[in-house]
């Protein structure tokens, strides 16, 4: 997640978009993987779940684009855009970070490991 602001960073022009369209190609590659792993798990719990999880996706959309519109009002100038990278890219990395710490004791949650069971036989 952190080597998107600086694969931007090239001095050329060629050599950052390749850099960026690579990077992005892993990006689009692991969020497939992710989101169909996710929608799994949604799936195992009752229908709500599943609604929850495309509110939540929707949700994240909003929030970025607003914090996209903040951000281009507190920094204006187009040199900082790398800065402006580097920021979603920080949080973006500790929201997953957050996810995978908050994932790890799911499976001692009793309601979980339940509908776990049952999705198994």
């Amino acid at each position: 997640m952190m080597t998107l602001p600086f694969a931007s960073h090239f001095p050329a022009d060629v050599p950052a978009f390749w850099s960026c369209f690579f990077v992005l190609f892993i990006f689009g590659f692991l969020n497939g993987v992710l989101q169909s792993q996710v929608f799994a798990l949604a799936g195992m719990m009752p229908f709500k779940y599943i609604a929850a999880v495309m509110f939540g996706n929707g949700l994240s959309g909003i929030a970025m684009n607003i914090l996209r519109a903040i951000l281009q009002l507190a920094l204006p100038s187009e040199d900082d855009s790398f800065y402006m990278a580097l920021i979603f890219a920080i949080g973006a990395s500790s929201v997953l970070v957050a996810a995978g710490v908050i994932f790890t004791p799911l499976f001692s949650n009793p309601y979980f490991v339940y509908f776990l069971n049952k999705s198994k036989g």
